[in-house]
């Protein structure tokens, strides 16, 4: 068919199919047009299929979410794919489960729901405004599509609808709460003397045969990545562009202004009259919307009724103004404000907070972008849809010419391409294109590194293709000692200087227990001591790591009701602690709001036990099939 299309490229029937074609690129690249079958299965639930390049592509995605959370402590060599692959695995079958359970149930995320979470987000916008290329490119630059982003996006919102019906019904008594508080309200008298942290001129110098036996006995830890070079070829949709006339651009340019439908801006004041399970029914707001109603038809000022009726704290001292808002953003607003002229107010309207009196201030709407801003956009679009069957024609036959061979100078030759060869780059980073995780996780794939053979294409985006080959392989290996001496020499010194605090903090709690004292013990040693009678847990006036500490011992009894810790604190002193006096907590002390936090606190974790045990019964009655 491809051919076809190229051999009859000039035709008007093929610049209609060039049109069409051009819309999946677009949206989903070249790779929804050769990803179908072939693609190793390694799991199937339920009848649907879990494909090696969604296991791979998550196993790098969890890799870059370690390597971002662990920072310089993030050691390749110590995360494999193989350690990952069960956890990464599990929870792609979890998702399939979380999808067939919210399609039986009826849950939808609308697109348009999938619109606004997309645009929402922070990591998609430029300036405060979503940008279409910085989405794309963020999601290119992770190996995925946006409708593999969208698929994604709608099973985590039903899966969060599914997580937030099940804990919206869970609930605790107040038995429950008051049960807890006697945990979350525990009072215990805390007295602990400080040790400074020792001498550093007390340790014995680490010698060069300290760092040298440090070396061997953890050479796991100072290994250089293993790393690959590639050759490559690389086709780019901007290879095969050419010149669009004036004429095609001034056409496409009325034919899109034709279509635009505008956006609207409203500027817009509100009286909100919240609904609360407890204090006002739906019934009930209306019935007050309609006083507010009957108040402004007999001629007051809305700003005055706001202030006087409007439960949003927010607004309703300032006229009830919210600003300016798109449309869509709140989407129950859209017809009442469609029908208002400025300066006019609605009648009542529902939204989930309650019930609404809108007045319209301005109005403005979207103009669509003049020709000179749309120029060269309509020219891209155009040289794209009309290089496109020719691009994806080039795909295939340097597919095919590359297949299994062990060498691309000859499909360098033939094709007119440069034979590219990359720099060295490990599983977690590289540069050019071993910056594309796609590329890195083909590179490193077992297939890949055991055949020898030439990669099939591996896309970059929707407009770049590469095919590549090993160049060379570089195996893990320890880094030099001389690279990493110094950084062995700083750990053996914190070690020796840790490990003598601790001595010297041992030696006064010996005192402290002979004494039975901690006053005693603070002036036999001359060391400061402090105290903080019927401490809480949630206690801000002790160090954190006393408190922390204080709280986790529960061997009273054989001390007399006493018990000892040591803990460290931040600046590397360490805090020799005596907890007596411990007296259960109780509900009357614990303030009306802390109680409410508890209660609710308590229903979720009820809730998310409930949502376990959903899934539990999912897994149980799925069929679930774990291909090796």
């Amino acid at each position: 068919m491809l051919q076809n299309i190229r051999d009859n490229a000039q035709s008007t029937i093929a610049k209609g199919i060039v049109l069409l074609m051009i819309i999946p690129f677009v949206f989903f690249g070249i790779d929804s047009f050769f990803a179908g079958g072939g693609e190793k299965t390694v799991a199937e639930i339920n009848g649907t299929e879990i494909t090696e390049r969604e296991l791979l592509r998550g196993i790098a995605i969890q890799k870059e979410n370690l390597r971002a959370q662990l920072g310089d402590a993030y050691d390749p060599n110590l995360i494999s794919d193989a350690s990952l692959k069960p956890r990464v695995l599990e929870s792609l079958v979890q998702r399939q489960l979380y999808k067939d359970a919210a399609n039986e149930l009826g849950l939808v995320a609308s697109d348009r729901l999938l619109d606004e979470q997309i645009v929402s987000r922070p990591e998609f916008q430029e300036a405060g405004q979503f940008s279409s290329e910085r989405y794309e490119g963020l999601l290119r630059a992770n190996g995925m599509l946006p409708g593999e982003h969208r698929s994604q996006l709608r099973t985590q919102i039903t899966a969060n609808h599914l997580l937030s019906g099940l804990a919206g019904s869970a609930f605790a008594t107040n038995r429950d709460v008051a049960t807890l508080a006697m945990v979350t309200d525990e009072r215990r008298d805390i007295r602990y003397i400080t040790v400074p942290a020792a001498d550093p001129e007390a340790m014995n110098p680490v010698s060069d045969d300290d760092i040298a036996a440090y070396y061997q006995e953890n050479q796991q830890r100072f290994m250089q990545q293993e790393s690959i070079r590639l050759n490559y070829l690389e086709l780019k949709l901007s290879d095969f562009f050419s010149a669009v006339s004036e004429e095609d651009i001034l056409a496409t340019y009325e034919r899109e202004k034709a279509a635009y439908e505008p956006d609207s801006e409203w500027e817009l004041a509100h009286i909100l009259i919240a609904t609360t399970e407890a204090e006002r029914d739906l019934e009930q707001a209306q019935k007050r919307a309609q006083e507010v109603l009957q108040k402004l038809a007999d001629g007051l000022e809305f700003s005055e009724l706001a202030a006087e009726y409007s439960d949003d704290p927010g607004s309703a001292d300032n006229g009830g103004r919210l600003g300016v808002v798109e449309s869509g953003v709140f989407p129950e607003f859209d017809p009442a404000l469609q029908r208002l002229q400025v300066g006019e107010f609605s009648q009542p309207v529902e939204s989930p907070s309650g019930v609404h009196i809108l007045k319209l201030l301005g109005v403005e709407q979207t103009e669509y972008p003049s020709l000179e801003e749309s120029r060269d956009r309509i020219a891209r679009e155009l040289q794209a849809a009309t290089a496109t069957p020719e691009y994806v024609t080039a795909i295939e036959d340097l597919a095919n010419a590359t297949f299994g061979s062990d060498d691309l100078s000859l499909a360098a030759e033939e094709f007119n391409l440069p034979l590219q060869t990359t720099e060295f780059f490990t599983r977690s980073e590289g540069t050019g294109i071993a910056s594309f995780p796609a590329v890195r996780e083909r590179a490193f794939s077992d297939e890949f590194l055991s055949e020898g053979h030439s990669s099939s294409e591996v896309e970059l985006g929707d407009d770049r293709v590469v095919i590549m080959r090993l160049n060379e392989f570089r195996e893990a290996e320890p880094k030099s000692l001389i690279t990493v001496a110094e950084q062995i020499r700083a750990e053996i010194e914190q070690q020796r200087l840790d490990s003598l605090s601790e001595e010297k903090a041992e030696q006064v709690l010996a005192v402290v227990q002979e004494k039975r004292s901690v006053e005693a013990a603070a002036d036999e040693t001359k060391l400061e001591w402090q105290v903080q009678l019927q401490a809480a847990r949630n206690n801000i006036t002790l160090p954190r790591p006393v408190v922390d500490a204080a709280f986790a011992q529960d061997s009273f009894a054989a001390n007399n009701g006493t018990a000892y810790a040591i803990a460290r604190l931040v600046n590397g002193d360490r805090a020799v602690i005596e907890v007596s006096n411990v007296q259960a907590g109780n509900i009357n002390r614990v303030p009306g709001e802390e109680q409410r936090m508890l209660q609710a606190n308590l229903a979720q974790l009820n809730g998310n036990r409930s949502f376990e045990s959903f899934f539990q019964s999912l897994r149980n009655s799925a069929n679930i099939a774990i291909i090796d």
